[in-house]
Formats: C-alpha cells, sequence, structure tokens
C-alpha cells in the first residue's frame, strides 16, 4: 500500500469534483465495478477538491477490500482537501500515507 503524488498508474481509478455524501453511491458503485474486475487498486485523487465522512468511507473500503482481495493498494494525486480530512482524522497512516514525524516534547 503506497502514495505517490507524482503520478497515477494507468489502470488507476480517478475521482474528481466532490467526494461527499452528494455523489458517495455513485462513487461506490464505480469503486465496487473496478473491484469486480480484479484490477489493482490504485485511485487517483488529483481532482478531488472536497470530501466529507462519506468520501472517507469509500476510501477505507477501498482499502479493506484490496487487503482481503490481496489486490494492490495506493492513493495517488492527494490534494490538499484530501490530506486535511484525512490529517484531522488521523487516517494518514492508516491509509499508507507518509506522516510527519512530530518533534517530542519535554515535560
Amino acid at each position: 500500500m503506497t502514495t505517490d503524488q507524482a503520478s497515477s498508474p494507468p489502470d488507476a481509478l480517478a475521482f474528481d469534483g466532490e467526494m461527499t455524501i452528494y455523489s458517495a453511491a455513485a462513487n461506490f458503485q464505480r469503486l465496487k465495478d473496478h473491484i469486480g474486475k480484479r484490477l489493482p487498486l490504485h485511485l487517483d485523487l488529483s481532482a478531488v477538491n472536497e470530501i466529507d465522512s462519506s468520501g472517507i468511507q469509500i476510501l477505507l473500503y477501498a482499502q479493506s477490500e484490496a487487503n482481503a482481495r490481496e489486490l494492490e493498494f495506493s492513493l495517488t494525486g492527494i490534494g490538499e482537501s484530501v490530506e486535511d480530512a484525512l490529517s484531522l482524522l488521523f487516517l494518514k497512516r492508516t491509509l499508507g500515507m507518509q506522516t510527519a514525524t512530530q518533534p517530542e516534547t519535554s515535560a
């Protein structure tokens, strides 16, 4: 499971616009169709400009299904809005993203 900001694989499933409750059903169906093809699960999020908890749920579901089906999983093109949401929920490490090491604080 990796994260790559540079480029997306040719078989990547690209999401765009909002990954919110308003697009959740369509995004979930696209993801299920892609998983059904048994292709590596590379999600391109470079065109996502907003994400809410339903979008986060889709990402977590994708990772879970990839693990269960032994498929490759990666996120690419993670923009500021997605990174902010994942950081807020402490999910960056869970989804395979690099996290900045926080400096130790002395008591």
